[in-house]
């Protein structure tokens, strides 16, 4: 079996080759896109792995808990996003636009510790379920608790606790993010953890920004966590 910082030397290699030499938007989004594919296969193999009953993913399709804390996204993750968002009908990306704005500005008023205790809504959470799902955040993909009613009780009391995950699937993650890092250092960009809801907001009102951030700029200043 290899170890973490073998796969993450392979990893990171399999992205530089789709990355090339010379860092631009759709490569960036081509690499970012095959490791959110990859990791999200590896996760899934492993919730379906026999494990013990005080193990089992409590996570359902109408839970959505998670979808009301600071999600921790890097610029690639925002970028790759953004990307496919602006595909959509030109009445589909006035309306998410809307709805990340009203959700940005919010969070820009408060402090970090406040925008971490806040329970805002992600802005693509609709009816309880993830909009965005195919393409949401490692950090979404990566969260998995083991116990539901600890977070419905955040949720409706917001009083601080630990909910239990899996630690592989976070582990997962971790490998990912790291990968990526790797893969993106030659090309000097920044790679902070940003706030998802303040940074998919200012990724759909500046057209210009991935490419901005492909050439070393720091567009997402405001939302670094």
């Amino acid at each position: 079996m290899s170890s973490d910082s073998e796969l993450i030397v392979s990893l990171a290699g399999q992205l530089g080759g789709i990355l090339g030499k010379r860092l631009t938007p759709d490569g960036l989004c081509q690499a970012t896109g095959s490791l959110l594919a990859l990791a999200e296969g590896e996760i899934t193999a492993l919730l379906e792995l026999p494990v013990n009953a005080e193990a089992r993913p409590a996570c359902a399709i109408d839970c959505h808990a998670c979808c009301h804390c600071l999600v921790g996204a890097t610029a690639p993750e925002v970028i790759i996003l953004a990307s496919r968002i602006a595909l959509l009908p030109a009445e589909t990306v006035t309306a998410i636009r809307q709805r990340t704005a009203v959700v940005a500005m919010s969070m820009a008023a408060m402090s970090l510790d406040q925008r971490m205790s806040s329970r805002t809504a992600c802005p693509f959470l609709h009816e309880r379920r993830c909009q965005v799902y195919a393409l949401r955040p490692l950090a979404c993909r990566g969260h998995t608790s083991i116990n539901r009613a600890i977070c419905d009780s955040w949720l409706e009391t917001g009083e601080v606790v630990t909910v239990p995950t899996i630690s592989e699937t976070r582990r997962v993650v971790d490998l990912s993010h790291t990968a990526l890092t790797k893969a993106l250092r030659p090309f000097n960009v920044r790679m902070e953890l940003l706030d998802f809801r303040i940074a998919i907001h200012l990724a759909l009102s500046d057209g210009t920004l991935a490419e901005q951030w492909c050439n070393g700029g720091d567009p997402f200043a405001a939302a670094v966590v």
